[in-house]
């Protein structure tokens, strides 16, 4: 049987074939490999053969869903359809618009429903790989003048952020051997670089030495997030030592009010340590912050102002705090200092063109077009003029 899945484009960023979404990729390796069916991954618009796959997927994010709703209006009646993608974990699917919907892992359901069963749970492989072949060139990224790519090491995180949709999830680490085996490929493509994407390639020192041991043979280079509660010297040197040029974290915010409010589980401290034990190693930093979390007040969005001034950052992006509804602030918000306003469900994003964002969101302190003020102000510093004027 014939099939493939679509990757709506993320027609909101400023270049979205710059990473690839890798689900659909794993999907395909795992299917081909399994069983005598094919898989197309399509991500070029306008998607205008469809008629000839029996089966057709969807792979969407919050902001592609609005596009693969719009396109199954271009797909046959008798195709069988099946939306899957991180939207789906949280949010309900209206259940006569898609044949499957797909709400965790897809390669076993996927692989199911081309054989033409009832798709099964995924059953846990932390090994899995995902088809790598020319087509990944298309997408476009250099660190340090390397032609990169992405891998992931893990799945899942285990830290209980109130603002994340990811948070509490089961950990799952692929092995070194897996790891090496992935990398191994991207080289053969031609790829001299990886960011590696996942939240926990820093889970602790022991998974460092792991990975670093393994990726250092290849002589690429590499970015990688890491956590300001747990980076040491030790991780620092490991990583430079391995070919890491850049560590990117979450900070979210640098005050420590807000900090505890969103059980972030760190200290303004730590925000300022880990730039600084970063750079004794030789590697940059860019810092991951977001204005209008629970708490925000004029005085808080001025701590985090000079803290982009004053910390020493190489790089940095600052987001609109956005109430996606699989968050514990979403599900609970009467337990924090914020009104949700609205879901933005269909077309939801931190960040688009040029900084773009959406603010649904208001503290008791500070309104939406105060908060979308302090957003656009602490990003022009950097973002458009490529300097850092004093506030006043």
């Amino acid at each position: 049987m014939r099939s493939c899945i679509i990757i709506p484009p993320s027609t909101f960023l400023d270049d979205y074939k710059v990473f690839p979404q890798l689900g659909p990729y794993y999907i395909k390796r795992f299917v081909e490999e399994n069983s005598h069916h094919t898989v197309d991954v399509l991500y070029d618009p306008p998607f205008s053969n469809l008629g000839q796959y029996e089966v057709i997927g969807f792979s969407v994010t919050t902001p592609q869903f609005e596009y693969a709703d719009n396109l199954l209006k271009n797909v046959s009646p008798s195709a069988i359809t099946v939306l899957g993608g991180p939207h789906c974990k949280t949010y309900d699917i209206e259940s006569n618009k898609f044949t499957h919907v797909i709400k965790e892992d897809g390669c076993q359901p996927f692989l199911d429903i081309l054989n033409g069963k009832e798709p099964r749970p995924q059953n846990d492989s932390n090994d899995q790989l995902p088809h790598r072949d020319k087509s990944l060139r298309d997408f476009k990224y250099y660190l340090d003048g390397n032609p990169t790519t992405v891998v992931i090491t893990s799945r899942g995180c285990g830290r209980r952020c109130a603002f994340c949709e990811h948070a509490g999830t089961a950990i799952r680490l692929k092995s070194k051997e897996a790891v090496q085996k992935e990398i191994q490929e991207c080289v053969d493509l031609g790829f001299t670089g990886i960011m590696f994407f996942d939240d926990l390639f820093c889970l602790n020192k022991k998974r460092v030495k792991e990975l670093c041991a393994v990726i250092k043979p290849f002589n690429i280079k590499f970015r990688c997030f890491a956590h300001a509660n747990n980076f040491s010297e030790e991780m620092a040197q490991c990583l430079s030592d391995a070919g890491c040029v850049e560590i990117g974290y979450g900070a979210e915010h640098i005050s420590q009010k807000i900090l505890d409010a969103v059980n972030k589980n760190t200290t303004t401290a730590q925000n300022y340590a880990i730039i600084k034990t970063a750079h004794k190693y030789g590697l940059r930093v860019k810092t991951f912050l977001m204005v209008g979390l629970p708490g925000e007040t004029h005085e808080t969005a001025k701590e985090l102002e000079l803290f982009v001034l004053n910390s020493g950052i190489d790089d940095f992006d600052v987001a609109i705090y956005y109430p996606f509804i699989g968050t514990e602030i979403t599900r609970h918000p009467d337990r924090y200092d914020i009104i949700i306003e609205h879901d933005g469900t269909d077309t939801a994003y931190y960040k688009g063109k040029l900084g773009a964002a959406t603010c649904a969101v208001r503290t008791s302190a500070l309104s939406k077009d105060e908060i979308k003020y302090w957003k656009d102000r602490i990003y022009s510093y950097h973002k458009r003029w490529r300097q850092y004027p004093q506030p006043r």
